[in-house]
């Protein structure tokens, strides 16, 4: 039999009310409702312990779901708060190949401009040029990119940063490289024909330092040209593993020294 958590059984003269603490966790013990839990859990955190024991806490909590939808796109869902937001990189129609007809993102973001992208329902926060915004607990800032109507992005959410370079093909700028630099997880093209091929890929890399990378623009059904992922890999000294389907990267498991390179399948 579970027993009360102790919080509930102290003093009631904290921020919430006793009652509303009682049911929150009744609710989420009997229904084994993730959502309430979640919310029993940050009270917890925000109100009972250390500045220091909730930041070591939140690392365990903090998670970012990575889906690869072909070329520069991907998908990501994350949940800053009680609502999980999903955010879309270049969600341009492709010529050939699978694709989804249309998506329902929170946030979409265009490294080339909005022409040819799929359908975008939902009303989303759309943004595809230089500045920064922040909308539903995610900031978002933007550069010039190499070419007119280009632009990289840094995204800041859940205290990681992802950085996306777009189908960036020449060397970074001193902009680019400021605001990116150290970011957590960078998207990098790798195919050539168009963006860096696998040299060039790893010489941007190695400048930003991401804890995580991860290759993009590599040859797939909708991108059938370029080149694969191999050359990059070998350049980074990564080993050839099994591409994965969708990748959930957490704050504590972020490697502090060398960079991981992980390769995703396409969606």
């Amino acid at each position: 039999m579970n027993s009360l958590p102790s919080d509930l059984l102290s003093s009631r003269s904290s921020e919430q009310p006793y009652t509303e603490k009682l049911c929150l966790f009744c609710v989420a013990l009997n229904a084994h409702d993730t959502l309430a839990m979640y919310q029993y859990i940050r009270y917890t955190i925000l109100t009972q312990i250390s500045p220091l024991q909730r930041d070591l806490t939140f690392l365990h909590l903090l998670r970012m779901h990575i889906t690869w939808l072909g070329s520069t796109a991907i998908k990501i869902q994350t949940k800053p708060d009680e609502k999980e937001i999903t955010v879309v990189i270049d969600p341009y129609r492709p010529k050939t190949g699978q694709f989804p007809r249309s998506l329902a993102p929170d946030l979409a973001l265009f490294t080339r401009g909005e022409d040819d992208a799929i359908t975008l329902s939902g009303n989303p926060f759309v943004l595809s040029s230089p500045g920064e915004i922040e909308t539903k607990g995610i900031l978002v800032a933007s550069v010039q990119g190499h070419e007119p109507n280009t632009v990289m992005f840094r995204i800041d959410v859940e205290q990681m940063s992802v950085g996306h370079l777009g189908l960036a093909n020449k060397p970074l700028t001193d902009a680019q490289e400021l605001m990116l630099s150290g970011v957590d997880i960078l998207f990098v093209p790798v195919g050539g024909k168009g963006g860096y091929d696998a040299d060039a890929a790893a010489k941007a890399v190695n400048m930003l330092e991401p804890r995580v990378v991860i290759p993009i623009a590599f040859k797939s059904d909708t991108n059938p040209t370029v080149d694969d992922v191999q050359p990059f890999l070998k350049e980074m000294g990564a080993k050839i593993t099994t591409p994965e389907k969708k990748v959930i990267l957490k704050k504590k498991d972020l490697p502090e020294e060398e960079t991981q390179v992980i390769v995703l399948a396409k969606e």
